[in-house]
């Protein structure tokens, strides 16, 4: 039995998007978020990270400043352990592999990745890298979220990322001022639409709730 079928799907904390993947995301699988930064590909990480028990490294910011940003949105943290890039090369080496030793169905969240393609920049050890990412992932019947920055990386890097994660997320800002939050691929999955627009605003800051309209 694969993990995904013994764990069965994880909500994204956004429910039209659980709707628009047939429930959610199906644990065992790397997703690829592409995004450019700001506020909502951050939001996005945020309503990922509040549905599950989460391991969370930042190379952007602080952990207290993540972790003040969730709270702040009224968003739940109890459950969720925080790294900084003072701990990144440790989250890698040491706490993936705690991970698959003492871990089942967590969710991972890398944020971004492209801080570690940028210091590897080596296709070779990216591919090692990622396909340690992705035992770990598979053997704890857990989900990694992957941030990567847009139009960054070399189009051999992307394609070798893109092929292998299970699911890649664009976000996209849109002349309107929304942002386009697109399925670009959803492996076993059947996807209901391509994509939703997620809007700038919280509708209910206080209850950590944001529009989110399906197109």
């Amino acid at each position: 039995m694969e993990a995904h079928e013994e764990y069965g799907v994880c909500s994204t904390g956004i429910s039209n998007l659980d709707h628009m993947l047939g429930g959610g995301i199906n644990y065992s699988s790397v997703v690829c978020i592409e995004a450019d930064p700001g506020f909502m590909s951050e939001l996005f990480l945020y309503h990922l990270a509040s549905t599950n028990r989460v391991y969370y490294l930042t190379t952007v910011r602080r952990a207290e400043d993540v972790k003040r940003n969730m709270e702040d949105a009224g968003l739940d943290t109890n459950d969720i352990t925080f790294a900084d890039t003072t701990r990144a090369r440790y989250f890698i080496d040491s706490t993936m592999k705690d991970i698959k030793a003492n871990e089942k169905g967590v969710t991972i969240i890398i944020d971004t990745f492209s801080f570690f393609l940028n210091e590897i920049n080596d296709i070779d050890k990216i591919r090692k890298l990622l396909g340690f990412i992705h035992d770990v992932t598979v053997s704890t019947g857990s989900i990694t979220y992957l941030n990567v920055y847009r139009n960054t990386h070399s189009k051999d890097i992307e394609n070798m990322l893109f092929s292998t994660c299970d699911v890649v997320f664009a976000i996209e800002p849109q002349r309107s001022g929304e942002s386009l939050l697109s399925v670009q691929k959803a492996r076993g999955m059947l996807v209901q639409s391509k994509f939703i627009i997620l809007e700038k605003e919280f509708q209910s800051r206080s209850k950590g709730q944001s529009t989110y309209i399906v197109r």
